[in-house]
């Protein structure tokens, strides 16, 4: 049998193969391997030694491999031979994924929803039952928010914490480390309440550990909810989660910002970050500066009002 395990979910792709072999296998890399090198382990596997089993992980991104692969599949090669195919992401529009997908066993491994922070909740809190570590449900929840909802990324921060015992929400608040959404989320804060000496601290801070870019897209992005918030004033946050399609518990958060805001203050701060964003883009200006400038003429906005 051939069994095709793909999905951008590396935790869950991986659980499946362990679940699949229990015993040695031959690795092959698909970018490293020829057509020669393909057809011995087709041939070879399902020919002349059927117990055992080779892996080939991505072989999708060899254009040429893949389509050899669909153009000499018989069916009697894929009813004998043992090969697992392992991919992060897979073109279904190609002949040789549609001719797997009727012949072959396929597994997709979808990642955990971040829209969706409670099935990463159950499933960390199942996870840690399965490896008798006292996790409370109060501090599976903190570890998500902190964390997100990467299986590896997740198993990996609860392993690091249960060598101190009891996992609770207090030891989670001061072993796990602040994540950049998490410092992006207090920077807008702190811009939005006026509160300037805070803020400055904080941009440094986030600086040390952050890319400019990628806090500049976070900080767009929560300023698209906030704005939400303030224009939808007669929609609760669980309606207005369900029409962007975003996380509950992150509007949530940013529901004391927006009650901080009238429609006003929301234009003059889309020129702020228009302006931004047009120098991040064309100037040759520092990113960093173009940010702390931003984020201080919100921060004058409020201060002003006072």
């Amino acid at each position: 049998m051939i069994t095709l395990i793909f999905g951008e979910n590396a935790y869950e792709r991986d659980s499946q193969l362990d679940k699949l072999i229990n015993q040695s296998f031959d690795r092959y890399d698909g970018l490293e391997i020829n057509t020669n090198q393909l057809s011995q382990i087709i041939l070879g596997v399902s020919l002349f030694n059927p117990s055992n089993i080779s892996v080939i992980y991505n072989l999708s991104e060899n254009k040429d491999l893949w389509n050899f692969l669909g153009e000499n599949l018989t069916d009697d090669i894929i009813s004998r031979a043992e090969i697992i195919l392992i991919d992060s992401k897979i073109d279904k529009r190609s002949k040789t994924f549609k001719l797997l997908q009727k012949k072959a066993n396929i597994i997709e491994c979808k990642p955990l929803s971040e829209k969706n922070l409670s099935a990463a909740k159950k499933w960390l809190l199942d996870f840690a039952k399965s490896k008798d570590i006292k996790l409370l449900p109060s501090a599976a929840e903190e570890i998500v928010e902190k964390i997100g909802t990467d299986q590896y990324k997740l198993k990996n921060e609860l392993d690091r914490l249960s060598v101190m015992g009891d996992i609770t929400p207090e030891v989670v608040k001061k072993f796990t480390p602040r994540q950049l959404k998490d410092m992006a989320y207090d920077l807008l804060e702190l811009a939005i309440k006026g509160d300037e000496a805070n803020l400055r601290i904080a941009i440094k801070d986030t600086q040390i550990i952050s890319d400019p870019y990628k806090t500049f897209g976070l900080l767009v992005s929560q300023f698209f909810n906030i704005s939400a918030i303030v224009l939808e004033p007669n929609y609760s946050t669980n309606i207005i989660a369900e029409k962007l399609g975003v996380n509950l518990f992150v509007l949530n958060k940013l529901k004391n910002s927006a009650r901080l805001l009238s429609i006003g203050d929301l234009r003059r701060i889309i020129l702020e970050f228009t302006d931004a964003d047009r120098k991040m883009k064309t100037s040759g200006d520092d990113p960093w500066v173009v940010i702390q400038t931003m984020l201080m003429s919100i921060c004058q906005i409020k201060i002003a009002q006072k």
